[in-house]
């Protein structure tokens, strides 16, 4: 295995060297840290989050509220546009917290879609003591869209490997193949057909498959399986 393979090998399947590729790419524009948190699919009715970061928990919680998180969630996970903000932007939207000394800091909230469920995300970039202008995006457009986007890929590869080991769902052969065609769309007789096996059999691998995943439903059990990446798209 070549160089070149073996480090695209390691991006692909090692936590820690796609953070140290996430830091090395924040540092060449000037940025201390991130934050990343995206909606899962599933379910739709209830709002669910994933979050990844390396944003200090001194730098943005006070007391019970999560500056950040309290303000992305109800205002900016539909944003199209990208959007230039500082602290005292949280107080304009809290009131409450604009009375508390804390450390000033700068950001850049840009949203995404999480390409698993293609559900919305928001990648949010912070520097600590120098601001961020519309000038500079605009010289460093391309650098910024690169940076953003391989930021955000990571960030969906290592939270899908996160959310697939926390599962530890373990699948048979029989039964991956069964819920690849459950999701798409093929009825347990369908599948028996297919597979040329009985509908008895697929009725029972499809119930281990709902056990084994903790779902009610078969399609909540291939979204689950889909964005925890053991089926493969």
């Amino acid at each position: 295995m070549s160089t070149v393979d073996y480090d695209t090998f390691l991006l692909a399947q090692n936590e820690a060297s796609q953070l140290a590729m996430i830091e090395r790419g924040l540092a060449m524009l000037g940025f201390d840290c991130f934050d990343y948190i995206q909606r899962c699919p599933s379910p739709f009715t209830t709002s669910r989050y994933h979050h990844l970061g390396t944003i200090p928990e001194a730098l943005i919680r006070l007391d019970e509220r999560h500056l950040i998180h309290d303000t992305i969630i109800p205002a900016v996970m539909q944003r199209k546009a990208d959007l230039i903000w500082e602290l005292k932007d949280f107080y304009a939207i809290h009131p409450e917290l604009a009375a508390r000394n804390h450390q000033n800091f700068y950001g850049l909230f840009a949203p995404g879609t999480n390409l698993q469920g293609n559900t919305s995300s928001v990648l949010t970039l912070i520097r600590l003591n120098r601001p961020i202008t519309h000038q500079e995006l605009n010289a460093k457009l391309s650098l910024y869209r690169l940076l953003i986007y391989a930021v955000q890929h990571m960030c969906q590869l290592i939270l899908a490997r996160r959310h697939r080991e926390q599962l530890a769902i373990e699948l048979t052969a029989r039964q991956t193949d069964i819920l690849k065609w459950i999701a798409d769309g093929k009825t347990n007789d369908d599948i028996a057909h297919i597979l040329g096996i009985s509908s008895h059999t697929v009725n029972y691998h499809t119930k281990q498959i709902l056990d084994k995943t903790s779902t009610q439903s078969r399609h909540d059990a291939a979204m689950r399986a889909f964005i925890a990446g053991i089926i493969p798209s």
